[in-house]
C-alpha cells in the first residue's frame, strides 16, 4: 500500500520535476524576440491604456492617476516584467520558432503590424467601450440588483 501511496505522490510531481528550464539560447532567443516585437513598448502602451480607461470610466480615480502611474513605474514597469515575459517566450516556442518570428517581425509585414498594434489595440479598445456604453442602463440596473439583493442570493432568482 505504501508503495501505490509514494508512486502517486512521484507520479503527481513528475511534471513540476520534469518542467523544463529554458536553456541560454532560448532564453536569449527570448530577449530577441521581445527587442524584434516591440514588446517593451507595446507593455507599456497597453499599461497606459489600461490607466486612462479606468480614469475615464471613473472620475474618482483621475485624480489619483499619479499615484497609479508612480505605483507601476515602479514596480510594473517593463524593467520589472521583462525577464518574465522572457521566460514565457521561451516556455511557449521553441528557439527555432522564436528565431522564426524574429525573422517574420523583420519582414515589410512584421513591420507594418507592429507599427499598426497600439492603434489596433486602441480601436479594439474603443470598440468594447462603445459596446458596454450602449448597454449601460442594463449594466447599471444589474448592478444596483446585486446591490440590493440579499447576500448570497442571485437577484435573477428574485426577479422572477
Amino acid at each position: 500500500m505504501l508503495d501505490r501511496f509514494v508512486l502517486a505522490l512521484l507520479f503527481l510531481a513528475a511534471p513540476a520535476a520534469f518542467a523544463q528550464v529554458p536553456s541560454a539560447s532560448q532564453l536569449e532567443a527570448a530577449y530577441d524576440l521581445l527587442e524584434a516585437s516591440n514588446s517593451e513598448a507595446s507593455y507599456t502602451d497597453a499599461q497606459a491604456m489600461t490607466l486612462e480607461s479606468l480614469t475615464e470610466s471613473n472620475p474618482m480615480l483621475a485624480e489619483l492617476r499619479p499615484v497609479m502611474e508612480e505605483f507601476m513605474a515602479e514596480y510594473a514597469g517593463w524593467e520589472h516584467v521583462r525577464e518574465e515575459y522572457a521566460a514565457m517566450y521561451a516556455r511557449h516556442f521553441s528557439e527555432e520558432e522564436m528565431r522564426s518570428l524574429i525573422e517574420w517581425y523583420r519582414t515589410p509585414l512584421g513591420e507594418k503590424t507592429l507599427r499598426l498594434q497600439p492603434i489596433l489595440m486602441q480601436e479594439g479598445l474603443e470598440i468594447g467601450q462603445a459596446v458596454v456604453a450602449e448597454h449601460q442602463a442594463e449594466l447599471e440596473a444589474r448592478i444596483q440588483a446585486y446591490l440590493r439583493a440579499p447576500t448570497g442570493e442571485d437577484p435573477k432568482k428574485g426577479a422572477q
